[in-house]
């Protein structure tokens, strides 16, 4: 069922404090995610992070960009998260690569770039002879860098190894510490001032958007407005006769309601005799079935607002078959007093200064099942009498749009 202006008044503080929620959960964890505990790369990207084949194909790469510009600062630059024992290695299988296909010159100038390298980075002889091992490197490859084919120098010696009988000296791989391509530590220290500026403007925003939100849920439920004049009952329609007579009558009204009308909402104001707001009252749709078009209306909320006290008054005028259902009788608010539609039927809405008089004038049931539950039609007449007592002089809010 709908809820009354008093159950939004209830709803509305819970409303604020998730609202409230959220915006202070994102701007606090955008903070700590940003500036308290960022997020720093964590690998499995970086060229010496892929795969041999993928490896093999980037120093390929880097060193065809060098056949071209001759640049030993950019192709350093573009290996340096490869250790030096790679770095032999890798240039090494790309010169064997380059020489089986016939590229004699491209080969050459792959060797002169790991000779370059070697010397701007002082590879260690260790790195240097591993990484020649593991390749298989081609003699002249090996020559470029300190090498012979039957002698392995090693400048931090005064004599040569010389190598086994039959063979050719090779130094055996040695562990070694991390070479260059170990990354440095994420720097740590200072604030970052252009983040911390995005979380303000983000938090500046969202407590925008909460302004807009809260002004919204002040405002009074949005009906169609419709300001008749004062109306005389017709003559087959019975005038109230139960009205005190020092009651003073303030408007009347009837309107209908057709079954294929599904936003039917409408309202009237009341004033007193010199056109001053007094208060509102009107009917709209409270409840139909969830499925199905045209929308099936099961029961109806009449109300009145009391400019006087501030609080809208419903009453539940609902069909035969609702108002006899205990689940749907259980949705209703807490408070409500539901009246069954029927035919000529009548019923008080009543605040501090005035009276309402509501009468059932014509009812009409859709065609079942079940029976009686929907309305095909409704007519209701609405009475507003102004209370002798009532000081509606008083310097009370007026709702928005009557000003």
């Amino acid at each position: 069922m709908g809820t009354s202006g008093d159950n939004i008044n209830r709803a509305r503080p819970l409303i604020i404090g998730v609202v409230l929620g959220l915006v202070i959960g994102l701007a606090v964890g955008l903070a700590w995610a940003w500036l308290v505990q960022p997020a720093y790369y964590a690998g499995g990207a970086y060229p010496n992070e892929l795969s041999d084949f993928y490896q093999r194909a980037y120093v390929q790469s880097v060193a065809e960009a060098y056949m071209t510009t001759r640049d030993i600062g950019a192709a350093a630059e573009r290996l340096n998260t490869f250790s030096a024992a790679d770095k032999a290695r890798l240039l090494a299988e790309a010169n064997k690569t380059l020489a089986s296909s016939g590229s004699e010159a491209e080969a050459t100038l792959t060797a002169e770039l790991a000779a370059a390298l070697m010397k701007q980075e002082g590879w260690s002889p260790d790195d240097v002879n591993r990484g020649l091992t593991d390749a298989g490197a081609l003699p002249d490859f090996a020559m470029k860098l300190g090498q012979t084919s039957g002698v392995v120098v090693n400048p931090a010696q005064s004599t040569p190894v010389s190598p086994p009988p039959g063979g050719t000296a090779t130094v055996a791989p040695t562990p070694t510490s991390p070479g260059s391509g170990t990354l440095p530590p994420p720097d740590e220290g200072g604030i970052n001032w252009g983040r911390l500026l995005l979380i303000l403007l983000f938090v500046l925003i969202a407590l925008g958007l909460l302004a807009v939100l809260l002004n919204r849920l002040r405002k009074p439920r949005t009906r169609r407005q419709s300001r008749s004049t004062f109306e005389m009952p017709p003559a087959d329609y019975p005038e109230e006769t139960d009205v005190p007579s020092d009651y003073l009558q303030l408007g009347q009204w009837t309107d209908s309601y057709a079954l294929g009308n599904d936003n039917y909402e409408t309202s009237f104001s009341v004033e007193d005799a010199d056109g001053k707001f007094v208060g509102e009252c009107g009917i709209g749709i409270l409840e139909g079935f969830a499925s199905g078009s045209p929308k099936r209306v099961l029961a109806f909320d009449v109300w009145l607002f009391d400019k006087t006290d501030i609080r809208t008054i419903s009453v539940p005028v609902m069909s035969e078959y609702a108002f006899n259902d205990e689940i749907l009788r259980s949705k209703l608010p807490r408070l409500a007093e539901p009246v069954m539609a029927e035919e000529g039927k009548t019923f008080n809405l009543e605040t501090s200064a005035l009276l309402v008089k509501a009468r059932i004038l014509e009812l009409d049931y859709g065609d079942g099942p079940p029976d009686n539950s929907y309305f095909a039609s409704l007519k209701v007449r609405l009475t507003a009498y102004l209370k002798p007592d009532a000081d509606v002089n008083a310097d009370m809010p007026i709702p928005e749009g009557y000003e």
